[in-house]
């Protein structure tokens, strides 16, 4: 089913519009970071996993509307993706109200301030997480933050020699040996000894160590393996974090939490946990239209129903839980019944047939609408899109009433 599409005239009003509303609107929808980014979206929720972790965090303190903060951008990515499991990148909206805390605590007061918070922590006699920062003021380039980075990786690795073997192996722990010809511990080696910290006791074998070489009859360098007792398990993977890290998990025992109080600010009393709710909401009524949408961007899906069940088809509603999902705070997420509500679909030019969708914004009177593939992958690159200030935004005098 399709319907009449805008006429030109309209159109080209509506798109004019767009550049001083979007403008107005978008920034205080969202962060430079999407879901799908490798940078890490911190907030008041998660900022404990930068407090409590073994690693190393960079953390950019940024606001979305900040010029140099959006030229960083490509920059902070690079380094996410390029130190993936080595390093840890995360990035804090202080434009959120939700975020200002942390914001106030670290004394943000220009963007982007870049921190790096290191790999070791106290939990003191109150339960509080003490970690000290240190301030990045170098070059604002992938390579130059990465290299800052690195140069302040903790290691956990003993370098297993004739002195020490012995030492080194009376540990309770699973051992994990590397023989190297390598004359430094690599950056790899340092993170997975730091993901492992207490779990697993990770040694280094210089090539150089040639009665530890032969006892294990490496022949090759490197080698990585496991030693239980008389057990060895060679580890026969890529040399990635990744695979690394999923072959030495089957060995580690499961990861001991500190009990702590990880909110920000000590004088202030911790936030009560909200039961996430991925719902995605049938609307037959204005009332329930209001009640969904009236404070929150909705995405608005228009379905057929199966005559016999009276309920969408099962993949559609798959695609919008998912969504749901992945923009719990961003999105309310509803279906309507398509074929019921054709003038309404009309009123915001809706013209794709069964199954459609578009954003709405009651609040600020715009409208988005969706003309990808209804899937997953197609609903959440749309919502992404819309929340970094992209895809098609036009002005409504009012929104249409759902009749």
């Amino acid at each position: 089913q399709t319907r009449q599409s805008t006429s030109p005239g309209v159109a080209m009003h509506a798109l004019l519009s767009l550049v001083v509303l979007a403008a107005l609107a978008l920034p205080t929808m969202g962060g430079l970071y999407g879901p799908s980014s490798a940078v890490v979206d911190l907030n008041m929720k998660n900022f404990k996993d930068v407090l409590m972790s073994d690693k190393v965090w960079l953390v950019e303190f940024y606001a979305p509307w900040c010029g140099h903060c959006k030229n960083l951008v490509s920059h902070w990515e690079n380094v996410a993706a390029s130190q993936k499991g080595i390093l840890n990148v995360g990035a804090v909206n202080c434009d959120d109200q939700a975020n200002q805390p942390i914001c106030g605590q670290y004394g943000i007061k220009g963007f982007p301030t870049i921190k790096l918070f290191p790999g070791t922590y106290k939990v003191k006699a109150n339960k509080q997480i003490e970690k000290n920062p240190i301030d990045y003021n170098g070059a604002r380039t992938a390579a130059a933050i990465a290299k800052f980075g690195l140069s302040h990786l903790t290691s956990h690795v003993t370098v297993v020699g004739k002195k020490n073997e012995e030492a080194f192996f009376k540990s309770e722990l699973t051992k994990v040996l590397l023989f190297t010809d390598k004359p430094k511990t690599s950056d790899l080696y340092k993170a997975l000894s730091c993901d492992f910290k207490g779990r697993l006791a990770l040694g280094e074998v210089r090539k150089s160590e040639a009665d530890l070489v032969e006892r294990f009859g490496v022949t090759k360098f490197p080698t990585l393996l496991v030693v239980k007792g008389e057990e060895r398990t060679v580890y026969s993977g890529k040399l990635q974090h990744k695979a690394i890290h999923d072959f030495l998990s089957q060995h580690a025992p499961a990861k001991d939490t500190p009990e702590t109080e990880t909110h920000t600010n000590t004088d202030a009393a911790p936030e009560k946990k909200k039961p996430t709710n991925f719902e995605v909401k049938q609307i037959t009524d204005q009332a329930g239209f209001d009640e969904a949408c009236a404070s929150v961007l909705c995405i608005v899906a228009f379905l057929e129903t199966d005559p016999e069940t009276g309920k969408p088809a099962d993949n559609y509603m798959d695609a919008l839980t998912q969504a749901q999902a992945k923009f719990p705070r961003q999105y309310q997420v509803v279906w309507v019944d398509g074929p019921a509500h054709v003038k309404f679909m009309d009123a915001l030019n809706v013209n794709t047939g069964f199954p459609g969708a578009v954003m709405l914004s009651m609040k600020k009177k715009l409208f988005a609408p969706f003309t990808s593939s209804f899937s997953p992958k197609g609903l959440s690159s749309f919502m992404d899109s819309l929340l970094r200030g992209g895809g098609r935004i036009f002005p409504v005098d009012a929104i249409p009433a759902l009749e």
